[in-house]
């Protein structure tokens, strides 16, 4: 065995009899070690397809025929907002903050509408 995978397993058995949470990759779906660079296997945690696998297999197929990094440039942003959503976090960051702007914006209007602009008939 080597020994990246005697550590681990101490660490495993560290973590249990300490009581701790322990995390390691001697999970039954963790295909490959924590070092590597490539995606695990693909199956996801119900056991069918990741989500995020059809991404990652566009961005490898590039990878592996092109001539500059660069030109994978998208199919790597579209993979790893498929991994961590950032973009759409962005996204609704923004529509949330627009709409409390809006709101104190129709509160104050409303505050000073009411107060200077009565009518003496």
């Amino acid at each position: 065995m080597s020994n990246f995978v005697l550590q681990m397993q101490m660490e495993l058995a560290g973590g249990m009899a300490s009581g701790k949470p322990c995390f390691s990759c001697f999970d039954r779906f963790c295909v490959q070690a924590v070092s590597s660079k490539r995606m695990a296997s693909g199956w996801g945690i119900t056991g069918n397809k990741g989500r995020c696998y059809d991404f990652w297999i566009d961005f490898s197929e590039c990878m592996s025929g092109c001539r500059e990094p660069k030109d994978c440039a998208l199919l790597r942003e579209d993979y790893l907002e498929c991994l961590h959503h950032s973009k759409e976090f962005q996204r609704r960051n923004r529509i949330y903050k627009e709409e409390q702007r809006q709101l104190r914006a129709a509160s104050r209007k409303a505050k000073e509408g009411g107060d200077g602009n009565q009518s003496h008939h």
